[in-house]
């Protein structure tokens, strides 16, 4: 429901030397804004405390990239999809994502969204990888959601 991570750590100007700055940048993701909250206060505090222990300062900002987002079940693109995979012969699960995507951002201008698979497997490791058969039944889930969708909305 939470996950927190460091992305990247840059700092220095030489490799002999010790660095008079450094900055940190990750993320925190959460459905729980509560989570999100206290996570943000615990990586403040620490990074606050550990500088102050060796005679340094810290400045630590946050920045909201995106939201979170909930489509209703009875939204008519989740109509669509649900049509698109009983036509497919798939049984839908509609349940909730921890990523973010392009839809994190169509919601937030009230544009109901839905993000389907994409046939990735071990996402974000170095074994990542796409199963092309799935891929293309993707692609068909997709085109048989759009013609849903647009008959949904004659």
């Amino acid at each position: 429901e939470t996950t927190c991570n460091v992305g990247t750590i840059n700092g220095g100007k030489a490799i002999n030397v010790v660095a008079d700055t450094c900055t940190v940048k990750g993320e925190i993701r959460s459905h729980d804004v509560k989570k999100l909250e206290t996570m943000k206060e615990l990586i403040a505090k620490t990074f606050d405390d550990e500088a102050k222990a060796v005679g340094a300062s810290a400045k630590v900002t946050f920045e909201r990239l995106y939201r979170g987002f909930t489509t209703p079940h009875n939204s008519p693109i989740v109509l669509a999809a649900v049509k698109a995979l009983t036509e497919m012969g798939l049984q839908p699960q509609l349940k909730g994502i921890e990523a973010g995507s392009d839809a994190n951002v169509f919601s937030e201008h009230k544009i109901e969204c839905i993000v389907l698979p994409t046939g990735a497997s071990n996402i974000h490791t170095r074994n990542e990888f796409v199963d092309m058969h799935k891929m293309h039944m993707c692609a068909e889930l997709l085109i048989r959601t759009i013609l849903n969708f647009a008959v949904l909305h004659q």
